[in-house]
């Protein structure tokens, strides 16, 4: 990274995970088997004690996904991982007059504010093994950073 890159989404205190969770039986009877198995949107964390993938509550409300989660979810998962993006969603922020991202779509607020603030991402650059070694190929970069002249043969 250059001193002028953006730093990846980490926050300071670390990701927190805010439950109930559902497990996926539960979100197919929430919301549709045929719904669960196609829904890119959904925000999961990888459980470590064997139930398979376990799906935040926040996410839903009394008639399926919320449609604040089902907007941000698939923007936020091509930046950061799922764990990051349910810590961002629930994070309040001084740019959202200190609420969080969900609570300030669910007043159907300004969305572009909340486009602009999403985090930088802290996954690896597509065809790059981590961010890391992003960092140490970036002088190595298949595009041209600056503009340069082409000289013709004339």
């Amino acid at each position: 990274m250059t001193i002028d890159s953006p730093r990846p989404y980490r926050p300071i205190g670390g990701v927190t995970l805010f439950g109930p969770f559902l497990t996926a039986r539960q979100v197919e009877a929430r919301i549709g088997r045929d719904s669960a198995a196609s829904r890119r949107s959904l925000l999961y964390v990888d459980s470590v004690i064997g139930v398979g993938r376990a799906y935040p509550e926040f996410q839903f409300d009394d008639h399926g996904q919320t449609r604040e989660v089902a907007f941000l979810a698939p923007l936020l998962t091509r930046r950061v991982s799922h764990e990051e993006a349910c810590d961002w969603l629930l994070r309040s922020h001084p740019s959202l007059a200190h609420l969080t991202p969900i609570g300030w779509l669910a007043a159907d607020r300004d969305v572009q504010r909340v486009i602009d603030l999403l985090p930088h991402p802290s996954r690896s650059v597509p065809g790059v093994q981590s961010v890391a070694e992003a960092e140490i190929l970036s002088f190595k970069a298949p595009w041209v950073p600056q503009p340069y002249l082409i000289r013709s043969a004339a």
